[in-house]
């Protein structure tokens, strides 16, 4: 129902699958009501996730006032009718995913140096539903969290196509060309940063030539005498007993996920780079400080619910984050340097 709000077509509208790839979704198939009615017969208790509650959130506003605005107003079985329509599409996304499959092979199909090549004649040719559905594919394929991508940007798309040549630059990162024949979808800009993890110095600095910027450590000696809203932004005070294992720094990986302050469950961290407005090229040169256990504090964004400062916090470590070029002389004789280039 959130995607149809916003617009889409019949993949956003088939809803969240019960299986994809390895990740398993047990619980989808029952209503909320199902699964504490169940839990109520067994004497079990469980955990609300406060977030849930904040309708900040369009997806609670969606619940709490537009499905029982149309179960009164409309149709009192709106959930079921909503469930059923993302099931019948679930089952034709299966018979789309062969569909598509084919039709790359039958456009040349082509990828390498994190770009798509595929023929500009043959995806006309393919008819609108299955070359919209290529041009997503391309796109995802190039940015995979790309997330802007409109009807209208499509069909701009296919009009270079037709047109035989011609440049677009889409949301979220891609660059579309069409030039001797071939439709080309790639990365703006320079080639993709290598992936990077190192050490951070605790106390010390270490330099990001990449990010262009570097990250103090700091062991604070007494948490009583700090005050945890002054960190904000570029700066973090965690938590040093709770932090399993040396700290790293790191660049952003597929999949990342963590559990931000203040929040019962896990985010994306795709989602949260997102909702900060963070760009794509952006999101990939940010900073990832991590131990054993995964991910710390995303750089500039909210620290983990797990290193917080309590009551009972002893020891604590703050991090700054200082943007800006590498230093003429080079970094401190003290700090890390991460000799990272651009790929």
């Amino acid at each position: 129902l959130m995607n149809l709000i916003r617009g889409t077509g019949p993949s956003g509208l088939a809803g969240i699958p019960s299986r994809r790839g390895p990740l398993v979704r047990p619980l989808l198939e029952f209503s909320r009501a199902e699964l504490r009615a169940w839990l109520d017969d067994r004497g079990f208790g469980w955990r609300e996730d406060s977030s849930n509650q904040d309708l900040q959130f369009p997806r609670n506003r969606v619940r709490r006032h537009l499905l029982p605005l149309l179960e009164r107003e409309y149709n009192p079985r709106i959930r079921e009718a909503l469930v059923r329509t993302a099931r019948i599409l679930q089952d034709e996304e299966e018979v789309w995913a062969v569909l598509l499959k084919q039709a790359k092979g039958q456009t040349g199909w082509v990828e390498e140096n994190g770009r798509v090549l595929l023929s500009a004649r043959s995806v006309i040719q393919m008819g609108p539903a299955l070359a919209r559905r290529l041009i997503r594919s391309a796109a995802a394929r190039v940015v995979p969290d790309v997330q802007g991508l409109a009807w209208d940007h499509v069909e701009a798309v296919l009009a270079l196509c037709r047109e035989g040549s011609g440049a677009r630059d889409l949301p979220d990162g891609p660059r579309v060309r069409v030039r001797d024949g071939w439709l080309r979808i790639e990365t703006r800009g320079e080639a993709p940063i290598q992936g990077y993890s190192l050490p951070l110095l605790v106390p010390g600095e270490t330099e990001l030539s990449v990010r262009s910027g570097r990250i103090h450590a700091v062991m604070e000696p007494d948490p009583r005498t700090l005050d945890p809203s002054q960190y904000q932004g570029n700066r973090v005070l965690m938590d040093a007993d709770a932090i399993q294992g040396p700290l790293r720094v790191r660049s952003v990986q597929p999949g990342d996920r963590y559990q931000p302050l203040g929040l019962t469950g896990t985010r994306k961290l795709a989602d949260v780079f997102r909702e900060a407005g963070l760009s794509v090229e952006a999101r990939r040169l940010q900073p990832i400080i991590v131990d054993d256990e995964g991910i710390l504090w995303p750089v500039t964004g909210r620290p983990a619910h797990r290193v917080r400062i309590t009551a009972s916090t002893r020891n604590t470590i703050s991090l700054v984050f200082e943007p800006g070029p590498p230093r003429e002389n080079g970094p401190d004789p003290k700090s890390n340097h991460a000799a990272l280039n651009d790929g």
